[in-house]
């Protein structure tokens, strides 16, 4: 029976643990996405146009109508046609101006986003993280960082091996403790 909740806690120590890194790499979007995932049709993540650029909030959406705040102030956008509302990586996704928050964006036919849209800041944040372009002179101490992992990982493995040595040696030693001296 312990081994089973053994199993079972090293689960959800390692779905934890990947959902923690998910959030660390996603910072607050991962959670309105989440948010919006699980409600199932009752939020809309909305993509609001503000002077510094795109911001994602939530929005409850009620028929053609979606409650949303945007510091601390309360607004209420009217959907007006169908292709307002799109669908954002598996969830309902309305885009939003700032300057007019009384109704959505309106998108053209086959449209998934307004044309100053930065996809790529909402997409995939992992991507885009791995493949920026390098500072310079952090390449050394990359190298060096994972030379130290190597000799630590060596290490470690090296200790593991010469304390089961170790124990194998101390047992024999046991057992010839344990012979009578006539026989020898």
């Amino acid at each position: 029976m312990n081994d089973v909740i053994a199993i079972m806690l090293s689960m959800v120590v390692a779905m934890l643990s990947g959902a923690l890194f998910m959030l660390l790499v996603g910072g607050s979007f991962t959670i309105k996405y989440l948010r919006v995932k699980t409600s199932r049709g009752k939020r809309v993540l909305l993509f609001l146009k503000t002077p510094f650029g795109w911001v994602a909030k939530i929005a409850s959406k009620k028929e053609n109508t979606l409650y949303w705040k945007h510091d601390k102030i309360k607004y209420i956008t009217h959907v007006e046609d169908e292709h307002s509302i799109t669908r954002y990586s598996r969830v309902d996704a309305a885009y939003c101006d700032l300057k007019k928050p009384a109704v959505t964006l309106k998108l053209g036919e086959g449209q998934f986003y307004p044309p100053d849209f930065d996809q790529q800041t909402f997409n995939n944040l992992l991507v885009r993280a791995a493949t920026k372009p390098q500072a310079t002179g952090t390449d050394d101490l990359k190298k060096l960082v994972q030379v130290l992992l190597i000799i630590v990982i060596i290490l470690g493995i090296g200790m593991m091996l010469i304390y089961g040595k170790l124990g194998a040696v101390q047992q024999s030693i046991k057992l010839l403790n344990t012979i009578p001296p006539a026989v020898l």
